[in-house]
């Protein structure tokens, strides 16, 4: 957007610019990543995290669903127990740096 110049004692006319953002109904955060057959977050991951952080303060009213995954190795129910606290795990990191845990569903895949 530019904004033309005005010469002295000139004003802008006052207005009101409003900017919607469709918010997405889902993503995919990349560079979440725990040691393999853990739950625990890898301190490379932390970058991703702030800004989810960062987004969900930033819009105080939207609540999420944290879906945990593992890889196709393994037994079934331990796979899903993995994914459920990987799921928790993030949640957990998100409630520490300030994010109510009312707005936050853990659930693994």
């Amino acid at each position: 957007m530019e904004i033309p110049a005005i010469g002295e004692n000139q004003s802008y006319n006052k207005g009101t610019l409003t900017i919607m953002i469709a918010q997405p109904k889902s993503f995919t955060l990349d560079n979440v990543h725990f040691d393999s057959g853990k739950s625990s977050i890898k301190t490379s991951s932390y970058d991703e995290l702030k800004e989810l952080v960062d987004f969900l303060k930033l819009k105080p009213k939207i609540k999420i669903k944290i879906g945990g995954h593992t890889d196709n190795v393994g037994e079934e129910l331990a796979k899903q127990t993995l994914s459920q606290e990987r799921a928790s795990s993030v949640k957990k990191y998100l409630v520490e740096h300030g994010v109510s845990s009312s707005r936050l569903i853990a659930k693994g895949y």
